[in-house]
């Protein structure tokens, strides 16, 4: 039977590597000062989402031929951030999945258009 461990080797080599990387602890220490503005970071993300990137599967299979697929990973991220912001995540993972969700539709219609 197997055992899993917590404190494996591999964890405390990760987060060594967290510890001791620039860029994640300056986006941990704007994600942390952006606390207060958690809702305003929810809200301008979500319309800008609703707007801007909800159309873009019904574009991209009209005028460029994608598949279904497009549609499927547009919603399941636009739903995945209505979690990620409606429950109780913290503003680490709302930005963090903020990022995410822009940059996946930004390279899928990248891929299609260019």
């Amino acid at each position: 039977m197997n055992t899993f461990k917590i404190n494996s080797s591999d964890a405390v080599s990760v987060s060594s590597f967290l510890k001791n990387n620039k860029i994640w602890q300056k986006y941990i220490a704007f994600a942390d000062s952006q606390t207060k503005n958690r809702m305003l970071w929810f809200l301008v993300a979500f319309v800008f989402q609703a707007v801007v990137f909800l159309p873009i599967p019904a574009a991209l299979m009209y005028y460029y031929n994608a598949s279904v697929v497009s549609l499927a990973i547009t919603v399941l991220l636009f739903f995945g951030f209505l979690v990620v912001g409606m429950t109780g995540f913290g503003i680490r993972t709302l930005i963090f999945y903020t990022a995410l969700s822009f940059t996946v539709n930004l390279t899928m219609l990248a891929i299609y258009i260019l």
